[in-house]
């Protein structure tokens, strides 16, 4: 009873996500934009088209606005939510086609953390843990916001980097997000 009514969100991004991820493969092996395998850490055996994060992010951009009609008062932390998503979308689309450099790629990803920062994302979880050590009274506000800052931050660059690292196997780095993506759903 309390999954189904998000179930129009799920089938609207699982749609989309679908009927975009063949497209995103058409446009990515009309202009070559493919993964060519090196035989070591790369073991696949053709070209293995990119751009498939695209087809994800609109997938998940149009769940995102449907939530928001269905559900209009989700939208708290949406727009910091949706620029960091955005953030990371373009960085890693700039990447697939151009083949920027990892420091560049990590500024992508921390304008992403400052987006969600921004919104209090982890100083709201600063407290919390802070608050269940029972420490809340004596940790000034200031050192709870960095705190929070660099939690969201390390997540953002570690779990966009620990999915991008991902690539030595076709669907290995999908499969996993897949697997993370049911904990989280548990989890909420």
């Amino acid at each position: 009873a309390m999954i189904s009514p998000y179930m129009g969100v799920f089938f609207a991004a699982l749609f989309v996500t679908i009927l975009m991820t063949p497209i995103m493969r058409y446009l990515a092996v009309k202009n070559g934009i493919v993964d060519w395998p090196d035989l070591k850490r790369k073991n696949h055996l053709q070209p293995v088209a990119y751009l498939g994060g695209v087809a994800i992010f609109l997938g998940w951009f149009v769940g995102v606005g449907v939530c928001f009609v269905q559900h209009p008062q989700t939208n708290s932390m949406l727009i910091s939510i949706i620029l960091g998503a955005t953030a990371i979308t373009l960085t890693g689309f700039i990447d697939d086609v151009y083949h920027i450099s990892p420091r560049v790629k990590i500024g992508g990803q921390l304008f992403a953390a400052a987006a969600l920062a921004s919104q209090n994302v982890g100083i709201k979880l600063a407290e919390s843990i802070i608050a269940q050590l029972g420490l809340i009274e004596y940790i000034p506000h200031s050192i709870t916001y960095i705190i929070g800052t660099i939690i969201v931050a390390v997540f953002i660059i570690g779990g966009c980097n620990a999915t991008n690292l991902m690539d030595g196997l076709d669907g290995l780095a999908s499969g996993i997000c897949g697997i993370a993506c049911c904990g989280f759903l548990v989890i909420a």
